[in-house]
């Protein structure tokens, strides 16, 4: 019977997250202190700490440590979207044994669920190894030996800043690479705010639906674990897909900022 092995879990954002950052904390607290850091702060600290900045390179730094904070900031977002599949999925190994013990499936149907067990369990890890990468790439462009957080983790669209620094120089040719590199950034922003408008009016509420429907038929066995997998991959595709194109959109904003304003 599907009842004899399914269970079903449901996942606490709050948790997961608590679970995350103290993971996080035992992990990145090794060579340091760790502290929660305001973009604002983090660009403080930057300007400070660079003893041999140049005059003039003050826009160039704030560019990298806005960057690699919203870079920081999406992997959190990403580890955080991995461990909710994990935990939605962690009986994958237990049920396809019982499954097989119980004749229900053959050997390479086992080893196809054990496979994308494994899978799971390998790109949590891999996200997590993103975001020490992400952050120690923050720490070392604030020139410290903390470990650092965001103070707020949510991954939202970046509000481009006006910003009365200009650049040095006016040579002609220059000034028309910045203007061909404005023109480029914005036609590629234009695209991710349109991506952006699709994953929120129509791809984020379908894979909501797509989880919300497919545990209600898990439920119910209308549908079996094996089945159940395949509806959360496609949900969590789309989650994944959407998180790409917001960084990318960040990425882009920060960079459209650095050299049109």
């Amino acid at each position: 019977m599907l009842s004899s092995y399914k269970r079903i879990y449901t996942p606490m954002r709050s948790l997961i997250f608590f679970l995350f950052l103290f993971t996080f904390i035992l992990t990145a607290g090794q060579t340091g202190l760790v502290k929660r850091v305001s973009l604002t702060d983090a660009i403080s600290v930057a300007l400070r700490n660079n003893a041999d900045l140049k005059t003039g390179h003050e826009k160039l730094v704030k560019n990298e440590v806005k960057k690699a904070y919203f870079d920081l900031i999406y992997r959190i977002n990403k580890y955080k979207t991995s461990q909710m599949q994990a935990d939605l999925l962690y009986d994958l190994e237990r049920v396809a044994n019982l499954r097989y013990d119980a004749g229900d499936i053959d050997l390479l149907e086992k080893n196809a669920i054990l496979k994308r067990y494994v899978e799971i369990k390998t790109s949590l890890a891999l996200t997590h190894d993103e975001v020490a990468i992400s952050g120690n790439k923050l720490k070392n462009l604030l020139f410290t030996s903390d470990d650092l957080i965001p103070a707020d983790s949510i991954l939202s669209m970046y509000t481009i800043q006006k910003d009365d620094t200009t650049f040095s120089g006016s040579d002609a040719g220059l000034m028309s690479d910045r203007a061909n590199k404005t023109e480029q950034l914005e036609l590629e922003l234009n695209q991710y705010f349109k991506q952006l408008q699709y994953f929120s009016k129509v791809a984020l509420v379908h894979a909501d639906l797509i989880l919300e429907i497919s545990r209600i038929r898990f439920e119910k066995e209308d549908i079996d674990y094996v089945e159940y997998t395949r509806d959360t991959d496609e949900a969590f595709r789309i989650k994944f897909e959407y998180l790409i194109a917001l960084n990318k959109y960040n990425q882009t904003a920060i960079e459209l900022e650095f050299y049109a304003y």
